[in-house]
């Protein structure tokens, strides 16, 4: 899918982006080379382009697991992980962030459910997240219903020079074709808090002893144990 294509269709685009620098850096190339206009008019943290196309960016994470979700972690925590129940996300208390998810939440209100979205977070996991815990907190159902549907679209940069921008944007890919990245994604930060906070916590008081284990770095420490003894 190209981006010309989908500025065929008439429809509201909402290009979701991590930073200001790249939401901007959009912005210019986006006008230059697909609309041919000069001027961009940019308020809140949204460019406003032609053609209701809308470039947000979202500066980092603007929302956290719900509390309540942790805490019931913490309160029935044990070492044999079966599966991890995927949390809701709630408000962060930054005012910064809070003023973000606003503002997402109104722009999203503002072009309706038959929008076209692109995700335009860096390439990798991270990004990932970032996009989608926003976008579950902000949109909800109606996001969970498109998320990977024909009207949500992903941007896999690993440049930002002008040139693969532009290639970027002529080879749109399906925001479904991630989907293990969203998986891995919040599998990761759930870990991170069961295994980085909780079974630190629950070692120490277990054996008297101040411990600190990690999803990463406990498994390494294994390893390099046991390759010693053998």
């Amino acid at each position: 899918m190209t981006f010309k294509e989908l500025l065929q269709s008439q429809k509201p685009i909402l290009i979701f982006t991590e930073k200001s620098s790249v939401r901007k850096s959009f912005a210019n190339i986006i006008a230059k080379h697909f609309l041919n206009q000069t001027n961009t008019k940019e308020e809140n943290g949204v460019t406003f382009l032609a053609q209701n196309i809308f470039i947000f960016s979202s500066e980092g994470h603007i929302v956290k697991l719900n509390d309540d979700y942790l805490q019931q972690v913490k309160a029935n925590f044990n070492f044999r992980i079966n599966h991890l129940d995927v949390p809701q996300w709630i408000v962060d208390d930054n005012p910064f962030k809070k003023k973000r998810l606003q503002t997402l939440t109104a722009l999203l209100k503002k072009i309706g459910e038959n929008s076209l979205i692109i995700n335009a977070t860096d390439a990798g996991r991270e990004g990932q997240l970032i996009f989608y815990a926003a976008m579950n907190r902000a949109w909800g159902s109606t996001f969970e219903k498109n998320k990977y549907q024909h009207h949500c679209y992903r941007i896999w940069l690993e440049a930002t020079d002008e040139q693969s921008i532009i290639h970027a944007f002529n080879h749109l890919q399906a925001n479904k074709t991630f989907q293990s990245l969203d998986t891995e994604a919040i599998t990761r930060q759930i870990l991170d808090y069961n295994v980085g906070m909780v079974a630190s916590v629950y070692a120490t008081k277990k054996h008297n002893l101040l411990s600190s284990l990690g999803r990463v770095q406990t498994p390494t420490l294994s390893i390099i144990v046991n390759r010693h003894f053998d």
